[in-house]
């Protein structure tokens, strides 16, 4: 840690919004963040009531207030959810880091409902879920996360806050940094949050098995994606099935799905400046193991910007955007 204290080169700043994990409909008092531009502190939030008409309370504890706040927007892929309070002091703020690194030890917070600070020591597991709820972005922690840690932050060993945690099963998931700060520039920017949709669910091969990794090297293929599932027609018409690999996406072939996820979310930028001029395909290099041919493939894509899931989410003819 720090000799400064757990947060080093802090900035003080004015403070009007707060990020929260959306699981917070479902919890009674959790930790979360308050934000604005880049700046996040923890602090207390207790529901009132149930959706729709609950009321929020926020607690900031060393400064022991209680702040009525409003939800601004949500977003269910990602997990957060912004708040606005109306905040006249200002607070010492951690320093923002990017993501996470596999096998990186890091520390989880939290506080009670006490407002006592709880800490849990654990590692970025060398794990990926394909498809995990619909949010391969997740990363995943070898410890549990302590009480009241839903939504807490997490933080590497000079105090530097590299995500936040999230209550999943079997595995305690970690959110990234960088992608919740895309989401958050995204939204005040344009009170959206957009990410193009490849409909093909897939796993890093430098995460799999090592005797996978090994079969696979076998036939030449150093790195890519294993594909586990197809549900974007047009990709399935094009040939591309489970057990495919591929080895790039527009270019990209050294990546990881977290730091894929945040390379979509740069094109949903794209998306909301001008959808008639953003990315609408994308290039595929995939290779079939059985066959051990490599090609090329143009896959259509669709941008996402519903802060809820569609169940009932459309392909066909989505990616005419023009």
């Amino acid at each position: 840690m720090a000799k400064n204290g757990l947060f080093p080169h802090p900035a003080l700043i004015c403070l009007s919004v707060v990020l929260v994990s959306f699981v917070v409909f479902l919890w009674p008092t959790v930790i979360f963040f308050l934000n604005l531009e880049r700046g996040v502190w923890p602090c207390i939030l207790t529901i009132y009531g149930q959706h729709p008409s609950f009321q929020l309370s926020v607690t900031v504890p060393h400064k022991e207030m209680c702040l009525d706040a409003k939800l601004m927007y949500f977003n269910d892929r990602y997990n957060i959810a912004l708040l606005y309070i109306d905040l006249n002091v200002t607070l010492e703020l951690p320093s923002i880091g990017c993501h996470p690194q596999y096998g990186e030890e890091v520390f989880v917070l939290a506080r009670d409902g006490g407002a006592s600070l709880r800490v849990r020591r654990g590692n970025i597991k060398w794990l990926e879920e394909s498809g995990f709820l619909g949010r391969d972005h997740y990363m995943f922690l070898s410890s549990a996360i302590p009480q009241g840690g839903n939504g807490g932050m997490v933080i590497d060993h000079d105090g530097i806050f590299r995500g936040m945690a999230v209550h999943s099963s079997p595995h305690p998931a970690v959110i990234s940094i960088s992608i919740i700060e895309k989401c958050i520039d995204m939204f005040m920017r344009f009170k959206q949050v957009a990410c193009p949709i490849l409909g093909i669910e897939m796993r890093t091969i430098a995460l799999l098995d090592v005797q996978l990794q090994e079969d696979i090297s076998f036939f030449g293929v150093k790195g890519g994606f294993v594909v586990d599932e197809v549900y974007n027609p047009v990709a399935e018409e094009l040939g591309i099935k489970s057990g495919n690999v591929i080895i790039s996406i527009n270019g990209l072939d050294a990546v990881r799905l977290p730091e894929l996820e945040e390379y979509l979310l740069s094109l949903g930028w794209g998306y909301l400046m001008d959808k008639s001029t953003c990315m609408k395909e994308f290039k595929l290099r995939v290779f079939d193991l059985k066959s051990r041919v490599e090609r090329d493939v143009t896959v259509p894509v669709r941008y996402y910007d519903k802060p809820e899931r569609d169940e009932d989410f459309e392909w066909m003819g989505s990616y005419d955007l023009s």
